[in-house]
Formats: C-alpha cells, structure tokens, sequence
C-alpha cells in the first residue's frame, strides 16, 4: 500500500470512529453527516468536522474526541 493510500485509509478510518462516537446526537445519518461535513464549529475557528481531519491529521483527530467528551459533559470553554 502507497503511503497515500495509507494516509487516506487513516482518515477514512478517524473519521468512521469520530462519527460512530456522536452518532447518538442525531436522529439519522443525514443529520450526522450534516454535522461532519457541514456543521462550522466555533471551537475549531469555525471549521468543519471533516475539516479539522483533514488538516491536523491524527492531533486533529484527537482533539475532535476530546472536544466530544467535554461537549457531552458541559464543559467546553
């Protein structure tokens, strides 16, 4: 496997794990697709989801999940 090959299975694999884990927020796929894709998050400078993957990679990643946990617990900043 090319390492682009590599790097796009990494992503697709994040973002599969990223919307398996707030999957529960929305009532169907569009409205989480909606979310990944489209939805500006202020607290990523308005970026997207999706965005945020794709130009931080696996700190992105990361930073997506534990902005996750303190959305769900109210405790974002």
């Amino acid at each position: 496997m090319s390492s682009t090959s590599m790097d796009i299975f990494i992503k697709s694999q994040f973002q599969l794990k990223v919307m398996a884990r707030v999957a529960i927020w929305f009532d169907d796929k569009d409205d989480l697709n909606n979310w990944f894709f489209y939805q500006k998050l202020s607290y990523f400078d308005g970026m997207t989801a999706e965005e945020v993957l794709l130009e931080r990679g696996a700190a992105g990643y990361n930073e997506l999940m534990q902005y996750i946990d303190k959305k769900e617990y109210n405790n974002l900043d």
